[in-house]
């Protein structure tokens, strides 16, 4: 038995970009698209927002939000699993 796990087993990735929100976006996104993770958050810690896809398709996906400051995200697959972009940034979090 493999117990090893594949980008096909997680639900949700989340990536924190500081100098590195355009590989994340713009090369490691559609890695993961391709490999069919559902969905992605990428925390851009210099504008201080969180961008939200789901629905790969391809590699690419189909749906994108960015969040800003009073937003919520939301994961489609845990719904239980939700995150205040507030928070994200609040001091001693």
């Amino acid at each position: 038995m493999n117990d090893t796990p594949w980008a096909r087993d997680a639900l949700l990735v989340v990536e924190v970009a500081d100098s590195s929100l355009r590989y994340d976006r713009e090369v490691k996104l559609g890695y993961y698209a391709a490999s069919g993770v559902p969905e992605v958050w990428i925390v851009d810690v210099r504008k201080r927002c969180l961008h939200a896809y789901r629905d790969p398709a391809g590699e690419t996906y189909r749906v994108a939000d960015t969040l800003a400051a009073g937003a919520t995200a939301v994961c489609a697959a845990l719904p239980a699993v939700a995150v205040g972009v507030d928070e994200l940034f609040a001091a001693g979090a």
